[in-house]
């Protein structure tokens, strides 16, 4: 038999490993209700937005707790959504107990994350890649290849003492900006305009501007609206850093 103390533990896990990584809103809410259940609690109240959950559980004996959670770092993360789906469709088919469901679920949140030279790697492959679809050439892809994978590493490093995450954006867009227009100057037949789009490309926000859209159609216009202006907020950085160092460099007549 599940406490409820055990099914709070095990809800509010799960929600802070989806929301952690940016998961959508009604993914989060159901998920946790779909737990609950399945654990043997009779009501389930989830109350989620990109930041942070309330969750209300109610057992069979009219016992109710309430836990809210607090999310400050979020990212992309893919297998931990597939490996939290995972578990919490093993939990409702009755596959694992809600011991091994939170057992498994600690080992998802106690794994370490990817070594950040592996991801720089990756992202540099990634952005050089890109850059090559959209009309580069090898040099192209050599030089953003390069310029992405010191860019992430910059952004990442200011994220990690400071958690200055706008800031690091506009530094990486400054970045990136300005050592393709000093990389033309020497390389000859480089494209600075696809050059650019191709390094920055990994900033883009495309899951946050999805999930704010699902989010606004599934009727969570709170989550839905701040997803979508955290995905304004960062275009117009980005926009800010390429035109601060093509306007700096058109001033200067450097490039």
């Amino acid at each position: 038999m599940t406490t409820i103390d055990e099914a709070l533990e095990l809800c509010v896990l799960a929600g802070a490993l989806l929301l952690g990584s940016n998961a959508e809103i009604d993914r989060t809410e159901s998920t946790i209700a779909k737990m609950a259940k399945a654990v043997g609690m009779k009501e389930a109240e989830v109350f989620a937005t990109p930041t942070g959950f309330v969750v209300t559980l109610e057992d069979q004996n009219g016992n109710s707790k309430t836990q809210v959670r607090r999310i400050t770092n979020t990212g992309n993360n893919l297998s931990v959504l597939d490996e939290v789906n995972g578990v919490s469709r093993s939990l409702a088919q009755g596959k694992v107990s809600a011991t091994e469901a939170r057992a498994l679920l600690r080992a998802v949140s106690d794994k370490k994350p990817s070594h950040r030279g592996w991801i720089a790697l990756n992202v540099g492959i990634a952005s050089g890649s890109i850059t090559y679809l959209l009309g580069g050439g090898l040099s192209d892809l050599g030089i953003v290849c390069l310029i992405s994978m010191t860019a992430y590493l910059i952004s990442a490093g200011l994220e990690r003492v400071g958690r200055y995450r706008i800031l690091s954006i506009a530094t990486g867009a400054v970045w990136i900006t300005a050592w393709v227009l000093i990389s033309s100057q020497f390389i000859e037949g480089l494209s600075i305009e696809t050059d650019i789009v191709g390094a920055l490309m990994f900033y883009v926000p495309g899951i946050t501007i999805t999930n704010g859209i699902r989010d606004i159609t599934s009727g969570n216009l709170i989550s839905g609206a701040a997803r979508l202006l955290d995905a304004l907020l960062v275009a117009l950085t980005l926009a800010f850093g390429v035109g601060l160092v093509l306007s700096l460099g058109t001033k200067v007549a450097i490039f």
